[in-house]
């Protein structure tokens, strides 16, 4: 039992010193984008301190590269280095085809646009052409929701969706929120219309 007691309390030491550290070289990350010397001079330190795992990744011997959005192919992954979660080549062709599918269940598919994006892996949405993406449709589990966003000056962001409500296509999760929005603007100008001029 004091064996375990022991191991436990030097795995919490440890894990205290590695967040020390992280913490530390957070403060001289931008640093490292210019080779600062007090930056390789901590990590050299750290390093012989033995806190190798948490500055393993540091390479003090050539300057960061800017991280590309552009998606690469190494055999199977399809990934931006930004990204960098190893997205793979199949999920990128299954979510273009997704969409696909998506905008041709749509009434009328010349108004509507898919858009395969990139976030720890490849996912697609479809946003309306007219409205310039403020009206959009997203599949979740087989599932679809829709959401209107009006990002208005001097008023804030004004969102109309319900995700706990989704629809078996696409064109029944834009038509629910569409009629929504219109309950609710007309309940909106209701009262405006009683408000003194």
């Amino acid at each position: 039992m004091a064996v375990i007691g022991e191991t436990i309390r030097n795995a919490i030491d440890r894990i205290n010193r590695d967040l020390e550290t992280l913490i530390e070289l957070r403060g001289y990350y931008q640093d490292a984008l210019t080779l600062d010397p007090k930056f390789i001079a901590l990590c050299k330190q750290r390093i012989g301190q033995g806190h190798q795992k948490s500055t393993k990744l540091l390479d003090w011997r050539r300057p960061m590269k800017k991280l590309s959005w552009k998606p690469q192919r190494r055999g199977n992954t399809y990934c931006s280095p930004a990204c960098g979660a190893g997205c793979s080549r199949e999920r990128h062709q299954k979510m273009a085809q997704l969409g696909n599918e998506m905008r041709q269940s749509m009434r009328e598919p010349g108004q509507w646009r898919a858009i395969v994006a990139e976030n720890m892996h490849w996912y697609v949405f479809l946003e309306h052409i007219p409205t310039k993406g403020l009206l959009t449709v997203w599949p979740d589990c087989g599932r679809y929701h829709a959401m209107l966003s009006l990002n208005m000056p001097h008023v804030g962001d004004m969102e109309w969706t319900d995700s706990h409500k989704d629809f078996a296509t696409p064109q029944k999760a834009v038509d629910y929120t569409l009629a929504r929005v219109r309950r609710v603007m007309a309940a909106k100008n209701a009262v405006m219309d009683k408000l003194p001029k």
